[in-house]
């Protein structure tokens, strides 16, 4: 999945990437000692792990946005989270998070419920990113892996300055040239001006590395920055208990969202990215959602980490699997899903620096996933598309790389469908192919289009890039045909199970998206859900 070159997406990789830390009164003749470094941190792993009560407060800060401030009380496996934003002269809180007994109590703004870990789709779905950001890092093995170059010791907090990798510079000069592409192309963007303040975020890591800074006595990473926030953790202490009232919950109903989601009948399920809260003006802040079309009831895909991305079902739909990452602990990989359990497990997994997964498509025999996934070089626009047989956990090149997005397999198992931006100039709107891939790895053009996604006759369905309208072609491209009345303000298409109907995203007059299903006649239906921001929807 690609909407677009979005600098905070494509950056988020890159974790400890340095900030402007301050440097104060700091004597880099005092080296610490690395193995009591590491006993500390340890320490202090296994106190919480064998159930010590903590508490800190974790401040992150996006890049020209206000501090969001994060109040964490830890007992073992029992958790608080209390989410504040700033208020005039103080905080008000915005969300509450306190796990107790496996189970999520949940208070968002005007709303709460009880629902499974992850799975709650917050009204502010960064939340749900921000989250495992509020749990602090310690330093990991620092007798094995170096800290970097000590700049200094202040107040028995250590300053390190580390080079970047060499794969995390080239892609980092990667992103900063498309960024610059980008400003040319369109000077008057809306997003310019913060999309200068990234570039230049890019050029002081390409500069000078990055810099965090640890607290001796405990091992904590307590400053450090990756391109899309800072992150802070203050006030680190032990408790000799947690207030009992931490884990009391407000009286009164508690909506209950704990139950699976597996109806005996789950072909009206659908994976959609989404923010059911966006209005026109704010900021793309969405995440992956399990969606009801049937009564627009939605929740969040259990993945464990920071971003799912994209999602597909498997045959039984009571499992998916999504590509996602997680810029905490520097990952990124392929995963599947069950719904049930809420069970996580990796197919493929990685260091964000080294690639990033997209746009997962199970094939008709459900044996295999196919992938696509950046290459080193720099370039994060190109990807080399990826086969995973499950049964072996094996991966496989196929073909040459490209840029390459929405994947879908031919009926016949044969091959992939899927669109192609062609190069081009960054002054010029860059043509867009339907092209196939068979498992041999040959490539050919079937059509100009965008979003292409395989119907239940085998015909391919998508947005013709040279009038907008959407159209049908064989496998071959042939006999292309103008679908219902070519459905102008449709965007991102995806097939139904049953292969008679079609997910669309409207494009609304407001710029809100609305979910809708049109069957092959172009009869339209809403999905009961609000206009708001939706797309890159997954049905089949």
């Amino acid at each position: 999945m690609k909407i677009g070159f979005e600098p905070s997406a494509a950056l988020a990789a890159f974790v400890l990437l340095g900030s402007s830390l301050p440097l104060r009164a700091l004597d880099p003749s005092t080296m610490p000692d690395l193995l009591t470094l590491q006993a500390a941190s340890q320490a202090t792993q296994k106190k919480l792990q064998d159930g010590a009560a903590a508490n800190w407060t974790t401040i992150i800060t996006k890049p020209g946005g206000a501090p969001i401030t994060i109040n964490v009380i830890r007992e073992g496996d029992r958790f608080s989270y209390s989410f504040r934003i700033p208020d005039g002269s103080s905080t008000t809180e915005v969300t509450r998070v306190v796990q107790r007994d496996g189970v999520w109590y949940v208070t968002d703004l005007d709303q709460r419920g009880k629902y499974r870990p992850y799975e709650c789709p917050f009204q502010i779905p960064s939340i749900a990113v921000l989250l495992p950001r509020a749990n602090f890092l310690t330093v990991d093995r620092p007798t094995e892996k170096p800290l970097g170059d000590l700049q200094g010791v202040s107040n028995n907090i250590a300053t390190f300055h580390k080079p970047l990798p060499s794969a995390t510079r080239v892609a980092l000069q990667g992103a900063k040239k498309q960024g610059l592409d980008r400003l040319a192309a369109d000077p008057a963007n809306p997003k310019a001006g913060a999309l200068r303040q990234q570039i230049a975020q890019i050029d002081e890591l390409l500069k000078n590395g990055f810099t965090y800074r640890v607290d001796l006595s405990n091992g904590i990473i307590i400053d450090f920055s990756d391109a899309q926030m800072q992150l802070q953790v203050r006030d680190f202490h032990w408790l000799s208990v947690a207030p009992p009232a931490t884990w009391v919950v407000a009286s009164g109903r508690w909506p209950d969202y704990t139950a699976p989601p597996l109806p005996n009948d789950r072909s009206q399920f659908a994976l959609i990215l989404g923010n059911a809260s966006w209005r026109p003006g704010l900021g793309s802040d969405y995440d992956l959602k399990l969606l009801d079309l049937n009564t627009g009831d939605f929740r969040r895909v259990p993945y464990h980490g920071e971003s799912a991305m994209d999602g597909a079902f498997f045959d039984n739909r009571s499992k998916v699997v999504v590509t996602a990452l997680d810029a905490m602990a520097g990952t990124s990989g392929v995963y599947t899903i069950d719904l049930a359990t809420g069970e996580n497990r990796p197919l493929v997994t990685g260091a964000i620096s080294d690639a990033l997964f997209y746009d997962p498509a199970v094939s008709p025999d459900g044996k295999s996933v196919a992938v696509t996934r950046t290459v080193p070089g720099g370039d994060l626009l190109k990807h080399q598309v990826v086969i995973i047989d499950l049964a072996t956990g094996q991966s496989h090149d196929v073909g040459r790389p490209g840029d390459y997005a929405f994947l879908s397999w031919r009926r016949d198992g044969k091959g992939l469908i899927m669109h192609r931006i062609e190069p081009g100039s960054p002054n010029q709107i860059t043509p867009r192919n339907i092209v196939s891939l068979d498992l041999q790895g040959t490539l050919a053009v079937l059509h100009r289009g965008d979003t292409p996604t395989v119907l239940g006759d085998g015909r391919i369905l998508f947005q013709d890039d040279t009038d907008n309208l959407w159209k049908t072609c064989d496998v071959q491209g042939r006999n292309p045909q103008v679908f219902a009345d070519g459905l102008a303000k449709h965007l991102f298409a995806s097939a139904g199970p049953d292969g008679a109907h079609i997910l669309f995203i409207r494009k609304e007059d407001n710029q809100t998206m609305q979910p809708v299903i049109v069957d092959l006649q172009g009869h339209e239906n809403l999905v009961p859900v609000p206009a708001a921001l939706w797309t890159n929807p997954s049905w089949e």
